[in-house]
């Protein structure tokens, strides 16, 4: 049984670890069995990702490599009191798998998913090697070839 998830307040890393150490039960045994999961002696590394809104988002650094742990908020991370169904993941994990049928290379490899917590293990995708969009608009740089292949891409899919 894996215990119930706390709510973990955005500037609280130490609670973020805390709340995947504790559903890790249920989740590690879902990524063990995509055999990309941790080693039964290893202490994986946690580290809280910025930028999420309506979710808590970690690194989590195994011997085998990085992966990417998300979790649905129940309220988001915005001034106004704003609650959203963290049943949502579910409907992210549908797209992602979706997606991966049609186009593979247009979204990162689920590694496991826990429905009970809103938890989905993926494919981590070093900002190294891939750019994200919004931050790159925001900094003003407006790519008119990055908007077709974008559009080209959402009409295959």
């Amino acid at each position: 049984m894996v215990a119930d998830v706390p709510d973990v307040h955005p500037d609280r890393v130490g609670d973020a670890v805390d709340v995947v150490e504790q559903t890790a039960g249920s989740l590690e045994q879902r990524i063990n069995d995509e055999h990309v999961g941790a080693e039964r002696d290893e202490e994986p590394d946690y580290v809280a990702l910025a930028g999420g809104v309506s979710s808590d988002i970690w690194r989590v650094d195994l011997q085998r490599g990085s992966v990417c742990v998300k979790r649905a908020l129940p309220k988001l991370r915005v001034q106004m009191d704003w609650y959203a169904p963290v049943e949502r993941n579910q409907y992210e994990i549908a797209w992602l798998r979706t997606v991966a049928q049609i186009e593979p290379a247009a979204v990162p490899k689920i590694l496991g998913t826990d429905a009970l917590h809103g938890l989905l293990a993926m494919e981590y995708l070093p900002p190294e090697s891939y750019r994200l969009w919004r931050t790159e608009l925001f900094a003003g740089c407006a790519d008119s070839s990055v908007a077709t292949q974008v559009g080209r891409l959402l009409v295959r899919i």
